[in-house]
């Protein structure tokens, strides 16, 4: 992986979890709300896997943001 994907995939990931945090939701009630497991937001949040579309949108959804509001960073 080149490490601007790398330092893409961390700050993505970043700004997931304060969106997360800025919600109130732990992981485990965004891996309920969202219908993920717990592990792959950890990941994600992480920066070690880069979701896919439909799970984007699934996080939106969960969070109740905008899916641009995720990716904006």
């Amino acid at each position: 992986m080149r490490d601007k994907d790398k330092e893409y995939l961390q700050n993505f990931g970043a700004n997931l979890k304060k969106i997360r945090e800025d919600k109130g939701f732990t992981q485990a009630q965004l891996a309920i709300d969202s219908d993920l497991d717990i592990s792959y937001i950890s990941r994600i949040e992480n920066g070690r896997i880069s979701p896919s579309l439909i799970y984007l949108t699934d996080l939106a959804d969960a969070l109740g943001v905008d899916m641009n509001q995720l990716i904006d960073f």
